[in-house]
């Protein structure tokens, strides 16, 4: 999966520019971003992007176990 620099710019931008998110952790930081940009969007439409998300990140998950020789 290639490195995420558009999303990790997006969080960069959102948690210098809102107040409140300034001194929170990055995954409170991220999830009020996911939130926000969810409610630009009717409830439906919010709803299916989260499914659609949650079965592509299945899908990104590996599916083998690595083996570390030696270890």
């Amino acid at each position: 999966m290639p490195e995420p620099t558009a999303a990790r710019a997006a969080l960069n931008t959102y948690a210098a520019t809102v107040p409140d998110e300034r001194n929170e952790d990055r995954r409170v930081q991220a999830t009020d971003l996911l939130i926000d940009l969810l409610l630009m969007f009717e409830a439906d439409t919010a709803h299916a992007i989260l499914v659609d998300v949650e079965r592509r990140m299945e899908e990104e998950r590996p599916t083998t176990t690595p083996r570390f020789i030696g270890v």
